[in-house]
């Protein structure tokens, strides 16, 4: 117990500095998950305007997507 009241001190402002560091890599990760999604559904849409794919290989494609996206961004809180 007195080792832990007198590295206080220290350990306060650590503790602190490694949660904003979780925080922002939380943030990034949720940020380039968004991101990668985002760009899967482009790649379809452009192989779509390419007439690679019909209409229904478009939607068995982005569907999927559209809904992680949708649950990426329900649970992107914006909690700072």
């Amino acid at each position: 117990m007195l080792l832990r009241l007198l590295t206080l001190p220290v350990s306060v402002p650590i503790k602190g500095s490694l949660w904003v560091i979780d925080q922002i890599l939380k943030a990034a990760e949720a940020e380039l998950g968004q991101g990668a999604v985002q760009e899967d559904i482009a790649a379809a849409r452009a192989a779509y305007d390419r007439g690679e794919i019909d209409d229904d290989e478009l939607a068995r494609r982005i569907d999927p997507l559209l809904d992680e996206l949708l649950v990426r961004r329900a649970f992107d809180t914006g909690e700072d």
